[in-house]
Parts: C-alpha cells; structure tokens; sequence
C-alpha cells in the first residue's frame, strides 16, 4: 500500500467529517434561527451596593440607602449590576445549538454595557432554556447628572415628569463553532424588559 494511497484515504475521510460535521452546524444554526428570544426577568439588582430587588414599595427604602447613593453619586459613580434571564424556546424538532453570545444593554437606547458568553448552549426540540447574563454598568460615565438622577429616582419608586417606565433592551448575536472559528447570526435579536 503505498504513501499516496493513505495520504489519499485519509484526505477522503477528513473530507467526509467536515462534510458531516458541517452539516450538522448549518442544521443548528438554522434551527437556531427560528428560536424565539425572549425576556425571563430581571434579579440580583445592586445599584451603588444597595440591593434594589428587596425593595418593593418606597417606605423600603431606608435614609442609609439614600445616604449610600447620594455618596456614591457624589463620587461620581453609580454602578449597577444585575442578572438579565433570557429565555431561548426552540420550536423545532431537531437541536438547536450555539457555542457562543455577544451581547449589548441599553437603557432607553442608551448602551450601557457590552459582552460576551463562551460556552455552548443546546436548546433541546420543541423545548427552551434560559441563560443567564450577568451586566454591570457605571451609570454615572454614561448618563449625564440629570439623567443620573432621574435613574435613581427611578430605582427609588419616584416617578419621573412623564411617570413613563424605563426600557432595557438587550441586543444579542449568537455564533455556532465551525473548526477554529464561528459562523455569526446575522445581525442582532432584540430582547426588551421595562424596568418599572
């Protein structure tokens, strides 16, 4: 048997795993792209190191928060962290799948923060899963004073002049791995949540 006989051989079968393998991406991907994304909540909500998800009514709000965030506004700095839940459901019947996740926050169209996930997800036939995001944001580098405490009376439960909810929209792009690289979805998916 000689050298080129195996080299040939062997040339066929990478070809064949590639082929296979390749189709199984594209297989994903497009069943990833009929999946529907969409908004599971909000919680863990920090802003200034104050927990905002404990409070429910205005009388919660105790003088050392506001103290809190009236310093930490002094030091110009207002950092918000929270975990953003997207549900992802997978109307197929085949696997959907994707290895990786850019993502952008804005607050009434305003970004706020910007990242990314590495790892695979599969979202399972006429199934869903929800992922997860962990945002962080200092609000006080990217909104002006007034801005900024229109925000925080907004996170107090004081309405703002036109008692209008905030909107987060969340732009997410979803990859699938081909070899080395990724094959991106095109464009962006829009996720919304009011923050009331």
């Amino acid at each position: 048997m000689s050298l080129a006989y195996i080299m040939k051989k062997i040339a066929l079968l990478a070809f064949l795993f590639l082929f296979i393998f390749s189709c199984r991406t594209f297989r994903e991907l497009k069943n990833l792209a009929q999946c529907d994304f969409t908004s599971m909540g909000i919680d863990n909500l920090h802003l200034a190191g104050i927990n905002l998800q404990e409070k429910t009514d205005i009388n919660e709000v105790s003088i050392l928060d506001i103290a809190s965030l009236l310093k930490s506004f002094s030091q110009k700095s207002l950092h918000l962290s929270f975990t953003f839940h997207i549900n992802i459901n997978n109307p197929n019947d085949k696997l959907a799948a994707l290895n990786y996740l850019e993502w952008i926050a804005e607050i009434d169209k305003v970004e706020i923060a910007r990242g990314f996930v590495n790892q695979r997800y599969e979202i399972p036939a006429k199934g869903s899963i929800v992922m997860p995001l962990q945002i962080s944001s200092d609000l006080y580098k990217i909104f002006s004073q007034k801005e900024g405490r229109d925000l925080i009376a907004k996170a107090l439960g004081i309405k703002d002049e036109q008692n209008q909810p905030k909107n987060l929209t969340l732009r997410v792009k979803p990859s699938i791995s081909v070899g080395k690289g990724y094959i991106k979805y095109p464009g962006y998916i829009v996720v919304k949540k009011k923050i009331s």
